[in-house]
Order: C-alpha cells, then structure tokens, then sequence
C-alpha cells in the first residue's frame, strides 16, 4: 500500500509538469504570435512612411528642376545674348566666358 501512494505522488509531479509546461507553451504562442502581428504592423507603417518619403522627394526634384529652368531664363534675359535663328541655343557675344574657345 506504501508502494501505491508513493506511485500515485510521481503521477502527481508528472501532471504538475505538463500542466505548467503547457501553460507555459501557451502563453509563449500568445506572446511570439503579438511579436509577429506588431512586426506586420510596423512593416506597414515602414512602407506607408516609404511611399510617403518618395513622393516627397519626387515633389522636391520637380521644384528643383523647376527653379533651375526659371533661373536659366533669368540669366539669358538678363545679360546680353542673342537667339541664333538658325539653331537652338543662346549665343553669347562676350568674351569673359568661363570656357576657352577661340
């Protein structure tokens, strides 16, 4: 009979073990599960935030851009250049250009 009681304790610290290693495998899913929902959360956000940043900048290369041609035209319209007719470009009849043509 001493035998039997002593068997049946085992028994019991077993089943304390599961219990409390499936607890604890539980609460381990939950935890590592919100890990991985926050992660897709901030991905989301990352690639939101990312489209954003590009549009932007898409934004400031056009001013950029934009202003680079106003400040072109200012420049022609104010020193003294002529329209060559018979091409494209702006002919500059100084000679104080940077560059060394002769």
């Amino acid at each position: 009979m001493i035998k039997n009681g002593h068997n049946f304790i085992k028994i019991s610290k077993l089943t304390w073990f599961c219990l409390c290693s499936l607890l604890i495998s539980f609460f381990s899913y939950l935890y590592f599960l919100n890990l991985a929902v926050i992660a897709v959360a901030e991905r989301t956000d990352l690639s939101v935030m990312r489209s954003e940043i590009k549009s932007e900048i898409a934004i400031l290369e056009t001013e950029y851009i934009e202003s680079r041609y106003m400040m072109a035209n200012h420049i022609v319209d104010s020193q003294e250049n002529e329209i060559v007719s018979d091409k494209i470009f702006v002919f500059r009849n100084r000679s104080d250009s940077l560059a060394m043509y002769k």
